[in-house]
């Protein structure tokens, strides 16, 4: 942590638990996690492009993603989803003021030298005390209470984010393109050919430079990243969000993928996360109910055990850099951590850890020089640097 002086406001997005979102926050904050057609952080900086961002998150992801203190400070808990009324009650605090939800407080306005003298609280409530003026804030407020809630509250989040969007489509659909409805927005770089897009069921967003193949068939509500591909014939049912640069084919159904990964081939993703850097080799398959139609189980990081998910439909939650082999089949609820490698011809367990090499004969631990010539690999071909930093934190991540 450093202090400075800025002109523009320091939001500062204050991570309460990000065990909670485990894998996904194993290598972002939560304000980083794919919340509908953005990030959280990238809402606010929606709302207001010349907000300052820092983070107050855990300490192997702060080089990543930098603390820093100004003489003015606003600090928002990072798992609330922004909208407007919720933006202009944050942005119209004055110093030593709390905004309140249900007694809980969200969000606060605190100068340098209070800020500084708590370093290490892990509530905002810790940072209040009897000069600060309390305010009840009366408005819904959507936040994010566990990591399932990003397929579970894809609509609704989509929805919400249509709204962002303020440019007309620009680019002109090929001539065998079949539209239903008006709610589709298509950047002017896209590329949309011979396809089906139902924007009845929810609107449809195509960014700049994607692309959508011939005799592919899209619902909404959906929204295709930059720069992404959807291959020919594939099937996506909305709520979906496939992130920046991201390849899709064959059927996906109420899912996010946060950017960078491949799912391109035949085969079923449904009610399921995707981190970035991820591959799923071709007819990788996901349940995403059970036989019995009964609450799905999903491994817990917290109590480090299968719990109940409250959930009847729940697929596949994989981490950054995690891959799966041709023919893979996923069960229901299963979780996948960062850099494991899947490649058994059998159901894999319901959690594979961090790191793991598993194959049909043995699970072994996937060796970290090699997981760093991986990640250099991959994320060349895109243009990405991995840098110093990455490998700290997967060299911090490895020694767990």
């Amino acid at each position: 942590m450093r202090l400075f002086f800025c002109a523009i406001m320091n939001l500062i997005l204050f991570d309460v638990d990000v065990v909670a979102f485990y894998p996904l926050t194993l290598t972002r904050p939560v304000s980083q996690l794919r919340a509908g057609a953005f990030t959280i952080a990238e809402k606010w900086l929606r709302m207001d492009k010349n907000l300052g961002l820092r983070y107050k998150t855990h300490e192997s992801l702060q080089e990543k993603f930098p603390y820093e203190v100004a003489n003015d400070n606003l600090i928002v808990q990072s798992h609330v989803v922004p909208d407007k009324q919720f933006f202009k009650a944050v942005t119209n605090l004055t110093n030593n003021q709390a905004l309140v939800v249900e007694g809980e407080c969200v969000a606060l306005r605190i100068g340098a030298e209070k800020l500084t003298q708590r370093p290490e609280v892990n509530q905002l409530e810790e940072y209040l005390d009897e000069d600060f003026e309390r305010l009840e804030f009366d408005y819904p407020v959507m936040k994010l209470e566990a990591l399932t809630d990003l397929f579970t509250q894809a609509e609704q989040l989509l929805e919400r984010d249509y709204r962002f969007f303020k440019f007309k489509s620009g680019a002109e659909v090929g001539e065998y393109t079949q539209v239903i409805g008006k709610k589709l927005l298509v950047r002017k770089s896209a590329k949309v050919n011979a396809c089906t897009i139902n924007t009845e069921t929810g609107p449809v967003v195509i960014e700049k430079n994607a692309e959508v193949m011939e005799g592919a068939m899209l619902r909404g509500p959906l929204y295709i990243g930059e720069g992404a591909v959807v291959k020919m014939g594939a099937k996506i049912y909305g709520p979906t969000v496939i992130g920046p640069y991201s390849k899709v084919g064959g059927e996906i159904s109420n899912s996010v993928i946060a950017g960078y990964s491949n799912k391109g081939h035949d085969g079923f993703l449904g009610n399921s996360i995707i981190g970035e850097w991820c591959n799923l080799g071709a007819d990788t398959n996901t349940s995403n109910l059970k036989n019995n139609y009964g609450e799905v189980k999903r491994y817990d990081f917290k109590s480090q055990a299968l719990m109940a998910s409250g959930l009847q439909f729940c697929g596949l939650i994989m981490g950054d850099h995690s891959k799966s082999a041709i023919n893979t089949q996923f069960n229901t609820g299963t979780t996948v951590g960062v850099f494991a490698n899947v490649f058994t011809s059998e159901f894999p367990p319901k959690y594979v850890p961090s790191f793991s090499w598993m194959g049909d004969n043995a699970t072994e631990q996937f060796r970290l020089e090699k997981a760093f010539e991986v990640a250099l690999r991959v994320m060349e071909r895109r243009g990405v640097p991995f840098t110093e930093a990455d490998q700290r934190l997967l060299e911090y991540l490895y020694n767990q």
